[in-house]
């Protein structure tokens, strides 16, 4: 599933693949992720943030939570 992220508020870190990638967002960023590629979306701003994330197309029980990076 390909997804998009959408950084309305705030900053919001995106670690991509592995290793990760880390990419940071702030507020007005977008960033599309490609199929296949590991995400964990973080907020590592001591600050309130708000996301918007969309996928395409559907996919459902395919998630999994991950444990913090280091």
């Amino acid at each position: 599933q390909e997804e998009v992220f959408a950084c309305l508020e705030g900053t919001i870190t995106l670690a991509l693949g592995d290793p990760p990638e880390m990419v940071e967002l702030p507020a007005g960023s977008f960033a599309r992720v490609g199929t296949g590629t590991e995400i964990q979306v973080r907020n590592e701003s001591g600050a309130e943030a708000l996301v918007l994330a969309w996928g395409a197309p559907a996919v459902t029980g395919e998630a999994e939570i991950l444990d913090d990076l280091p």
